[in-house]
């Protein structure tokens, strides 16, 4: 096992396991980069640090995860903000088909779209909204995810903080039981400062 100084001066560490929890498309580099930097931090002292600090890192990375897994969601769900909206300004049968077309990246009609919501006095945020609300089932379950990994990190970053605060009393204890012992005052023995008189016929 590598020292803390050695974990944090090393700029290749790699994962307990030699496996990197990620996903397609996930970069390998930017978690190593992410378990350095923490690692740096933390300074990780034994193995059961190394552990927990492993589990920080990896539900660290989850929570990222999770964040950018709702962005896409929302991003890719778009159509569904924008077919409400539209579905006001211009009809039913109007917005299904310009709908998508928009979807399909048709140049004309994302012009047609963006010339809509100008008129109407709306944005890309107001679909926004809308495709938050028409997938707000989906949402909350995405965030009931993320908010029980960073309950699960912020638990492991506690674990790390009682650890070292117990062994840090234990060590206290333990050096003021050695001090203790060190510096017992030890009673010298009684000595009698009138010197004995000699037995009478005694020479």
């Amino acid at each position: 096992m590598a020292t803390a100084r050695n974990m944090t001066t090393n700029p290749a560490r790699q994962p307990l396991a030699g496996q990197r929890p990620l996903c397609a498309g996930e970069d390998a580099a930017a978690y190593d980069s992410l378990l350095r930097r923490v690692s740096d931090v933390v300074k990780p002292a034994d193995v059961l640090e190394e552990i927990w600090l492993q589990d920080v890192v990896d539900l660290s990375w989850e929570v990222a995860r999770l964040r950018r897994t709702k962005a896409e969601f929302l991003n890719s769900s778009a159509h569904r903000g924008l077919r409400k909206v539209l579905d006001g300004l211009l009809g039913w049968k109007e917005s299904q088909d310009l709908t998508a077309q928009w979807a399909a990246k048709n140049p004309d009609a994302t012009r047609l779209v963006a010339s809509s919501l100008k008129a109407a006095g709306m944005t890309m945020n107001t679909v926004m909204a809308q495709t938050a609300v028409a997938s707000i089932n989906e949402v909350e379950r995405i965030e009931r995810l993320t908010a029980a990994a960073e309950l699960r990190r912020n638990a492991m970053l506690r674990e790390i903080a009682d650890y070292r605060s117990g062994f840090g009393a234990q060590l206290r204890r333990a050096t003021a039981d050695i001090e203790d012992a060190e510096f017992q005052i030890i009673p010298s023995p009684v000595v009698s400062s009138r010197p004995e008189l000699p037995a009478k016929g005694s020479a």
